[in-house]
């Protein structure tokens, strides 16, 4: 598990080629915020602490896809998520326990050459694809092996 994953949400949903986070149509806001649950569910599971950070312009205290589990970062106007990513992860301590998912080389280049890793978002769609149905499964086999409840069970005779 990474110590921290940064993903470039606005690559992540231009990548979205089975249409995760909604159609290319529906609103672009809708699509942030599913990008922001997808990354809820993997804290824990791929890194400590992920960091979802968008381009353009937007305010942290009014998006709607805010979250109490991932950081959600909006690029100032004279910078981009690519660039807010790299800073990021040239100034972490640890940039080896960093995993950053994009599908932009030129970011990639710079990432891996500050020490961090990277994964392509169609990689890590597929990726969290497998690892939800994995949950599913399990979740699935262990509701099958116990027995079924009754109001009996809540509610015993006196």
């Amino acid at each position: 598990m990474f110590d921290l994953m940064a993903i470039d949400g606005n690559n992540l949903i231009h990548s979205d080629r089975n249409h995760v986070f909604g159609s290319p149509s529906a609103d672009f806001s809708a699509r942030r915020e599913g990008v922001v649950r997808l990354a809820e569910q993997m804290k824990g599971v791929l890194a400590e602490r992920i960091v979802v950070v968008f381009d353009g312009r937007g305010d942290e205290t009014q998006f709607a896809g805010g979250s109490s589990v991932v950081e959600v970062i909006f690029a100032s106007e004279n910078l981009t998520a690519d660039g807010v990513i790299e800073r990021m992860i040239s100034k972490y301590e640890k940039p080896f326990q960093t995993l950053v998912i994009s599908s932009d080389k030129a970011e990639a280049r710079n990432i891996v050459a500050a020490g961090g890793q990277v994964m392509s978002c169609e990689v890590f769609l597929d990726q969290v694809s497998v690892i939800l149905g994995n949950v599913q499964r399990e979740i699935k086999k262990a509701s099958s092996s116990m027995p079924p409840q009754t109001l009996g069970d809540f509610f015993p005779q006196r």
